[in-house]
């Protein structure tokens, strides 16, 4: 049962609960920016940058966010959106920094302070985190617990 809030001086209708899910403007933006490196991207950097954008399309909807609500925010059809998202994927933390504006030591940092959990390494010794890790800790959420990877963020 989810707790509902009461409003100040105990009468009248209850607030409606709080939605714990990352404030969207942080996420559109990264989603828009992705969006705008895929249209300007030729070449091998094509499919990167068309993978990338899959992944945190695919990441906010493992967040919780309805296709057609993101497709609303970002100016798509929903359908599009659907086909375009993947399954919550991995990023290259370089990436995701150049993407969200910060830098990368800013997201390594977000690593040893809890904020995100487990990395991959590549041979190269790049960094890759999960999209919906990437936009949780973006927003300043905390990583969720072992049990709680299938739910989205913390409750």
């Amino acid at each position: 049962m989810t707790p509902v809030s009461v409003r100040p001086g105990g009468g009248g209708d209850p607030l409606p609960p709080r939605d714990p899910r990352p404030q969207p403007e942080r996420i559109i933006g990264v989603l828009k920016r992705a969006h705008a490196a895929e249209l300007a991207a030729i070449g091998p950097n094509r499919i990167p940058a068309f993978r990338t954008t899959r992944a945190l399309l695919g990441g906010a909807c493992a967040l919780g966010y309805r296709p057609a609500q993101l497709a609303e925010w970002l100016g798509m059809r929903t359908g599009t959106l659907r086909n375009r998202a993947s399954a919550d994927d991995w990023i290259c933390d370089q990436i995701f920094a150049d993407l969200a504006g910060r830098q990368v030591a800013t997201v390594r940092r977000w690593q040893r302070q809890g904020r995100l959990p487990n990395k991959q390494v590549d041979g190269v010794g790049q960094c890759y985190y999960l999209a919906s890790d990437l936009l949780r800790a973006l927003c300043g959420y905390a990583a969720p617990g072992p049990t709680d990877r299938q739910g989205g963020l913390p409750r």
